[in-house]
């Protein structure tokens, strides 16, 4: 569980934040992400001073709603967005045939409930890109990697939860295919 919400935490920053290619004082090539994001201060405290963010595009771009969107549209433009990304085994129509170096742009204040196996890696000077943009949506663009359940869940007790503190305050739903870690 902790694995699956630090992946979730780190997806949404990077869906957040430019993965630019920038150069060092060296001219060596750094990513956005090996760069200091914070500061150090004389008490040895740090401050925290991201780099802002800045929409990056390949030459192909594609735009993924995963409320809005729908897999038998082309994907090219925000009004014709794919609900799926290409590398989600539930993708289908255009998006699940997709394939190659894309920018894939992902709707800000959209959670996207699927999981992508990552099937290409770029270039040099040219990666796959998931990113958002501030001008489609609003807030965070977010991939759970998760599929929601709004139905079917049961209150604990002691007997369902026995190695959880306080099991009425507990809600649990069986999923098929994962074993009950609670007991």
């Amino acid at each position: 569980m902790k694995n699956i919400l630090l992946t979730t935490l780190l997806l949404t920053y990077f869906l957040g934040h430019s993965q630019s290619i920038l150069k060092s004082n060296s001219g060596e090539t750094l990513y956005s992400w090996e760069t200091p994001q914070a500061n150090v201060l004389p008490t040895g405290d740090l401050q925290w001073a991201p780099l802002p963010f800045q929409l990056e595009k390949g030459a192909s771009v594609r735009y993924i709603d995963f409320e809005n969107g729908n897999d038998n549209n082309d994907g090219l433009t925000t009004a014709s967005a794919w609900k799926r990304h290409p590398w989600d085994p539930a993708a289908s129509g255009i998006a699940k045939t997709t394939f190659g170096i894309h920018t894939y742009i992902f709707k800000r204040g959209v959670a996207y409930r699927g999981v992508l196996a990552a099937k290409h890696s770029g270039t040099f000077g040219n990666p796959v890109r998931l990113t958002s943009d501030p001008e489609w949506g609003t807030g965070e663009a977010a991939i759970y990697g998760s599929v929601q359940v709004t139905s079917g869940w049961q209150k604990a007790d002691a007997t369902t939860a026995p190695n959880i503190p306080n099991p009425e305050m507990v809600w649990f739903r069986s999923i098929s295919g994962i074993d009950n870690p609670t007991k």
